[in-house]
């Protein structure tokens, strides 16, 4: 009996000693986070709720409204040792809005925390909180930082960015102690904003765009659309594709010659002196940026690549911006435009560099082409020399490029030459090509001709 009961009492020992091993009681450390956060939460109700105020950059007269959201917010944290659970640590969230302008950091989520004993108050970029609940990015999210105070409903302090003051913020009086716009927007809210913003310019203008080229001003008509579009950036959640609202630009120019169609979008840089922000190419090819101011219904730009291109100036036409069904129809009328400027029929004289000079008739015409499986229109170059009638040198049909955007006006001609030496060449080498890079001026065509045979004299024609 004696024995059993010594075995008993081992083995409870054993068990308890068991139970210890590895293990740690930590429903000390989990009341004390609870502690922790109930006191935070307190601390964190004082300041939570809508600011409005203004901020001041740098060390300017100027002052711009914003507002300030302040809420509570949770992350998670590790496990304590031998917990399966993750805690949670309340924090302070805010963000900062541009209350009549788009700002660069409208839709940046910022985290950080509320020292009641000292007033204090700091706000870290975190983007990853600033994502939509699709997983996106939206634009309006360079980071900046808060540091600043909170006393008698006031918050005060600076905005930093890269680690350098960049604005002050100026009476920013709490209005309410609710922050319902606080947390980050979705894709159609901010598409919503966008349009509400900017819904005094959007539309289709109509005006003139100027250019200084060689030392003269020259100009034409131009239109410019202004609208809100959903584009892709990125992916989000599954690799799903983000369609992120962006103010967008598109140019068009009477004549298709450089930056004849392209299409920009904005780049949220906050300009304290326009309503517009600056616009970037989206063909990297194109290579320019436009800058816009907005008065009265008119819009005037500045479009610039490696310098200073061109200036426009445009009223509004139409609230509503409507493209075409077919987007090739712009190109075509754009085309025909241009092309309309030279079709007709020229004559002159090729001023031979060796021989007798001799006659030239040339017609310009518009024709048809297959261009990446679509009709457009293509200019055409009949030559003849009237006093020949040898097809090898006496006839060419060739296709003519345009470049409107130098000093004068050049028409490229070239017809290609011949394959297989038959069709009247009597196997000549390169018989049916011809070349005519022409200057125009006041309806006359100058520069150099050259055949199969090599230059042969500067031709000159005018148009009847």
């Amino acid at each position: 009996m004696k024995r059993l009961l010594s075995l008993s009492l081992l083995t409870y020992a054993l068990v308890l000693a068991g139970c210890g091993v590895g293990l740690e009681d930590t429903s000390g450390r989990n009341v004390d986070r609870e502690i922790k956060n109930d006191k935070l939460r307190a601390e964190y109700e004082a300041v939570r709720g809508t600011y409005e105020g203004t901020i001041r950059l740098g060390n300017g007269p100027k002052r711009f409204p914003v507002k300030l959201f302040l809420w509570l917010g949770e992350i998670q944290e590790a496990p304590l040792p031998g917990d399966l659970k993750p805690g949670i640590r309340v924090v302070l969230r805010g963000r900062l809005m541009q209350q009549n302008l788009i700002g660069d950091s409208d839709n940046l989520i910022m985290t950080g925390q509320y020292d009641a004993l000292t007033g204090r108050l700091r706000l870290d970029p975190d983007l990853e909180v600033s994502k939509t609940s699709t997983g996106c990015r939206l634009g309006g999210q360079d980071p900046i930082t808060i540091a600043g105070s909170f006393g008698g409903e006031v918050v005060a302090g600076s905005i930093l960015r890269n680690g350098q003051e960049w604005a002050v913020l100026d009476d920013m009086k709490r209005i309410s102690t609710e922050s319902g716009s606080g947390a980050a927007l979705s894709e159609e809210q901010e598409y919503q904003r966008l349009q509400t913003t900017y819904a005094p310019v959007i539309g289709m203008y109509n005006g003139q765009l100027s250019r200084q080229v060689c030392g003269g001003t020259r100009r034409e008509n131009y239109e410019t659309w202004l609208y809100i579009e959903r584009v892709a950036e990125g992916t989000g959640l599954n690799n799903a594709a983000c369609y992120i609202p962006r103010l967008s630009l598109r140019t068009l120019r009477h004549y298709d010659g450089e930056l004849a169609d392209i299409t920009y979008r904005s780049i949220n840089r906050f300009n304290p002196d326009r309503l517009l922000p600056q616009f970037i190419s989206v063909d990297a090819k194109a290579n320019s940026k436009v800058d816009l101011d907005y008065n009265a219904n008119r819009l005037t730009g500045l479009i610039s690549t490696t310098g200073r291109w061109g200036n426009f100036e445009a009223a509004r036409k139409s609230a509503q911006v409507v493209a075409p069904e077919d987007e090739t129809l712009l190109l075509r009328e754009r085309r025909e435009r241009t092309y309309s400027q030279f079709t007709g029929q020229y004559r002159g004289t090729n001023n031979a560099h060796e021989g007798p000079d001799w006659p030239v008739k040339l017609q310009l015409y518009v024709d048809e082409k297959n261009i990446d499986g679509v009709r457009q229109p293509i200019l055409m170059g009949l030559y003849r020399r009237p006093d020949f009638s040898d097809e090898t040198i006496g006839e060419r049909l060739m296709e003519v490029d345009v470049s409107i955007d130098g000093c004068k006006p050049v028409l490229a001609m070239k017809s290609d030459a011949r394959t297989g030496g038959g069709n009247g060449g009597g196997g000549i080498p390169g018989v049916g090509l011809m070349r005519f890079n022409a200057t125009y001026t006041n309806g006359t065509l100058a520069g150099e001709l050259v055949d199969h045979r090599g230059p042969q004299g500067v031709l000159t024609v005018k148009k009847r």
